[in-house]
């Protein structure tokens, strides 16, 4: 997921799950493919694999909530229409969520949770206590492996509060779990290798959420100011 910044700068910060394997040595060679989705709501199948972008820098990983953040190396093409997600660290349990996804690698998907999340340790050995989101069944759609790193939204203020560890949840078993690693527990950490604050709020500003922003929101929001500027000369 592409994730806003507190200085809303538009740096390229993608976030995943630290068992997906990035590191400082293989961050540089990483692909990133956007807008990999079907024709046909409801069918996996027709997605283009034509618009993306290759290289990043590393930036945080940290094994108990299984967390990455990396930084593409370059901006995504106005072409491609990324949208920069908001978040939400202050642990407030959600009264449900969405996910999106690419379960076994397909096609973009959604699943829909309509039940309060709960608190829970790591399901995938990660050592991880009280650090992720439990999600007891999806009452609409699911997850599966290669949904790895996904993120999941608060339905209600659509900022960003987990991102998928595992889980038993797949076609063959729709009623069953899945935990995500909590972004409000990965905000900290010992050092800035293993916390998402020194990148996203460099200035240490601490608010609890911020919003999510399109590239041009920005370009909107410099051409209002210049015109205000010139209107009142």
């Amino acid at each position: 997921t592409l994730i806003m910044d507190v200085p809303r700068s538009f740096r390229r910060f993608f976030l995943t799950a630290n068992h997906c394997g990035l590191n400082v040595g293989n961050a540089p060679s990483s692909v990133v493919f956007w807008n990999y989705e079907s024709l046909t709501c409801g069918a996996l199948s027709g997605g283009s694999l034509a618009q993306n972008q290759t290289g990043a820098i590393f930036r945080v990983a940290r094994a108990d909530v299984d967390v990455a953040l990396i930084e593409l190396e370059d901006t995504p093409a106005a072409a491609f229409n990324v949208f920069y997600s908001g978040w939400d660290r202050s642990g407030t349990v959600p009264s449900g969520n969405v996910g999106i996804h690419h379960p076994s690698g397909d096609e973009k998907a959604i699943s829909f949770n309509d039940d309060p999340l709960t608190t829970s340790n790591s399901c995938i050995g990660s050592g991880g206590s009280n650090t992720h989101w439990h999600i007891a069944n999806w009452e609409d759609g699911i997850t599966e492996p290669g949904s790895s790193g996904s993120g999941i939204w608060d339905p209600v203020n659509k900022k960003l509060v987990g991102f998928l560890s595992g889980g038993l949840s797949s076609c063959s078993s729709p009623a069953e779990f899945d935990c995500y690693g909590k972004f409000s527990v990965a905000w900290d950490g010992s050092t800035a290798a293993t916390r998402l604050r020194d990148w996203l709020d460099p200035l240490g500003q601490g608010p609890m959420t911020v919003d999510g922003a399109n590239p041009s929101d920005r370009f909107l929001s410099i051409n209002n100011v210049t015109k205000a500027e010139g209107n009142s000369g």
